[in-house]
This record gives C-alpha cells, sequence and structure tokens, in this order.
C-alpha cells in the first residue's frame, strides 16, 4: 500500500530539517567568525558588520520557513496516521507556550516553559518515529532498525542534555571555559543528530511510495 499523504508529509518534514541543518552550519561558521575577530564588538566595528547582519536576517527567513514546513508536513501526515496528529498537537502546544512565556517575561516561568518546550519537542520527534516505524514493521525492515536506533539517539542526547544543563548551572564563574566546552560538544552531537534524522526522512519520504513485492503480487493475482 502506498502511503501518498504521509509521504508527502514526511518530504516536507525532511524540507525542514535540511534547512535546519543548513542553519546550524552557517550559525557554526557565525560563531568561528566572532571568536577569530575577537568578540560580537569587534565584528560591530569592522567591515564584516554589514554582511553578518544580512546573514542573521537570512537566518531568521529560513528558519522561519523550515518551521512552515514543519507544521504543513505534520498537518499533511495527519490525514492518513493519527500519531502524526500527537506530534502535530505537540508543536502547536510549544508555539502557545513560546508566546506566554514571551508576554509574561518571568524569568522563572520562563525556565519552566522552556523545559516543558523541550520535552514537546522531544515527544514530536518520538510520535513521528514510531509512526514510521509501525508502517514498515513488516515491509522494510532496514527502516525500523534505523528508526528505533535515531529514537535511542536522541532520547540519551535529549537526557545527557538536560543533565549538561543541571551541572553547568551549579559550576562556578571560573568554571567558564568548562561551560563552553560543554556547550560546543552539545552543538556538535545537535549537528550528527540533525544528519542523521535528515537521511531518515529522506528514505522513509521515498520507501513511502514503494508497494512491498507480496502486495505487488496480489494485484497481479487480482488482475488476472
Amino acid at each position: 500500500m502506498k502511503h501518498v499523504n504521509i509521504s508527502e508529509g514526511v518530504k516536507k518534514l525532511f524540507y525542514c530539517e535540511a534547512i535546519s541543518l543548513g542553519v546550524l552550519f552557517i550559525s557554526l561558521i557565525t560563531s568561528i567568525l566572532y571568536l577569530a575577530l575577537g568578540g560580537y564588538e569587534a565584528v560591530e566595528e569592522s567591515e564584516l558588520k554589514i554582511p553578518v547582519m544580512i546573514i542573521g536576517v537570512l537566518v531568521l527567513v529560513a528558519s522561519l520557513v523550515a518551521f512552515v514546513f514543519y507544521l504543513l508536513g505534520l498537518n499533511q501526515a495527519q490525514k492518513e496516521d493519527e500519531t502524526f496528529k500527537k506530534a502535530f498537537y505537540c508543536v502547536i502546544a510549544n508555539i502557545v507556550l513560546t508566546l506566554i512565556s514571551f508576554f509574561i517575561g518571568d524569568r522563572i516561568v520562563s525556565g519552566i516553559f522552556s523545559l516543558i518546550e523541550n520535552v514537546l519537542s522531544i515527544l514530536a520527534f518520538y510520535f513521528v518515529i514510531t509512526a514510521l516505524i509501525k508502517i514498515f514493521e513488516n515491509n522494510n525492515e532496514d527502516l525500523v532498525i534505523k528508526g528505533k536506533k535515531l529514537l535511542l539517539f536522541y532520547i540519551i542526547v535529549f537526557v545527557a542534555g538536560a543533565l549538561l544543563r543541571v551541572i553547568s548551572g551549579f559550576l562556578p564563574e571560573s568554571a567558564g571555559v568548562v561551560v563552553d566546552a560543554l556547550d560546543a560538544i552539545g552543538f556538535l552531537v545537535e549537528i550528527l543528530g540533525s544528519i542523521l534524522y535528515c537521511m531518515y526522512l529522506y528514505k522513509s519520504s521515498t520507501a513511502l511510495l514503494q508497494v512491498p513485492e507480496e502486495e505487488k503480487v496480489k494485484e497481479e493475482s487480482i488482475e488476472i
């Protein structure tokens, strides 16, 4: 059976992840540039001020486009599978919490909301992957195994990231180098996760349009 809506939806999720990956790389290059020139003030006073500002605007626009693809992808996929609807609701809830947090402006409330938003993000990812695993369960063992590995990877990264944030909160100001190193490791792991997720979404969107061999045989026998 072909899953056209899910395939098109997952393809949009792939576009979202590919754009987000590009944004991550640009952010990495910009951060290196800031460090090489001696910080934010040095860049502001250099000839690179305007190009860096333009890059910042382009990154913002790209992030918005990626988010639109994310919403459109989940909305299309949920027409065919209820699990994608759960992921869609998680994203909507995330938007609402972000807006509430922005208008309240309280640091403690924002911190609590930020934690909830992170949990909702990982839940949305969980629902997408589990939905795909369920679809491929009987006809694509390779994508089932890769999906489970990817899911485990993200859960470990999420838990490790939460622990690192707690640990860095208790470190003294003199341990700034350690905190920066932890942030850098987290950033690199995030890029690795995005690459793996991007590849999985691309392969899944293609596989969703392929009819399993046993179904082809059934269709041919019916035609005869």
